[in-house]
């Protein structure tokens, strides 16, 4: 039950965070006068994150489970997903990061114009989404599950949602 708290804590930092970095951003630097963001604008945004951490956090575990046949071990499988589902979920998130800015920006414009605003140069807002996502989400998050259970082996200290996968990691 702490567990979930505290998981439903820290999304909600986080969401809250990045939804006040992209108001903050639309009225800085958007090309319409700075004015009350739009409920859709807040709800592509939303989406964007809540599909994020899922993938972020959810799912390399459980498909890395489902690599090692290709990978060799469960490990490595996490490795490969966790790397490469923050890079790939770009591709989804990319354009709903951008619908929230040409809401805010041209609240008028038809769904048409909001497709071809969100194709406008595609490829690139992916690509430089994804080098901006690979750093915290691809390499952090190993890097911060390596350190934290180093030290929790180093002081012999595990907290119970880790008690259940020790046999995994020490046989793994």
């Amino acid at each position: 039950a702490l567990s979930f708290i505290m998981q439903v804590e820290v999304l909600t930092v986080l969401v809250a965070t990045r939804i006040m970095k992209d108001r903050a951003f639309a009225q800085l630097f958007g090309t319409a006068v700075a004015s009350n963001v739009p409920m859709g604008a807040y709800a592509a945004w939303l989406s964007r994150d809540f599909l994020s951490m899922g993938v972020f956090f959810t799912a390399p575990p459980i498909v890395g489970e489902m690599m090692k046949g290709y990978t060799g071990s469960a490990q490595s499988g996490y490795y490969a997903a966790q790397i490469g589902l923050p890079l790939i979920l770009q591709f989804v998130t990319a354009p709903l990061h951008l619908l929230g800015y040409d809401i805010y920006n041209n609240p008028k414009n038809t769904i048409k114009q909001r497709f071809q605003f969100m194709g406008k140069d595609y490829l690139k807002n992916v690509s430089i989404r994804m080098v901006r996502m690979a750093p915290p989400w691809s390499f952090g998050t190993i890097g911060n599950k390596e350190i934290r259970e180093n030290l929790h082996d180093y002081l012999k200290v595990y907290p119970k949602r880790m008690q259940s996968t020790l046999v995994y990691h020490v046989s793994g």
